[in-house]
């Protein structure tokens, strides 16, 4: 689950049963974000607006956008351009349980060490980050 918020704190998000009225809270009702672009949302430089992801563990973003350019013509879009460092694994338990599964994974005598990495997958290192495979993502979102 994640949600969008411009700067007006209108919201943005998946719909469920077209229910938007779960997310309100009082305020204006939460939009089909599949009706609308990051233009409608931040539509010019210096535009901030929110990202919201994983409710529960809030990752908070604040996305600011540095350019608007026109698109080039041959090329696809969506398209990441650049990132740096892993993205924290889902239900990690947002940034205190990011910070101690980190601590766990860098000290083999931790108590959760074997059992924390095993639920990584084996392996994780935060500083990784991949752009090929995030663009890759980024192209498979609808």
């Amino acid at each position: 689950m994640h949600m969008f918020e411009d700067i007006s704190r209108q919201q943005y998000g998946q719909l469920i049963d077209g229910d938007a009225d779960d997310f309100s809270a009082g305020g204006p009702p939460l939009l089909d974000e599949r009706k609308y672009t990051v233009a409608d949302i931040g539509p010019r430089a210096r535009s901030v607006f929110g990202y919201i992801y994983d409710f529960g563990d809030d990752w908070v973003h604040r996305i600011r956008v540095k350019k608007v350019q026109p698109p080039e013509v041959g090329k696809r879009y969506p398209t990441c351009t650049a990132g740096a460092r892993a993205a924290p694994p889902d239900d990690c338990g947002g940034v205190p349980g990011y910070e101690d599964l980190l601590e766990a994974l860098r000290d083999p005598e931790h108590e959760e060490h074997e059992e924390l990495l095993e639920w990584v997958g084996g392996s994780f290192n935060p500083e990784a980050f991949d752009l090929k495979a995030t663009d890759k993502a980024v192209r498979a979102v609808k």
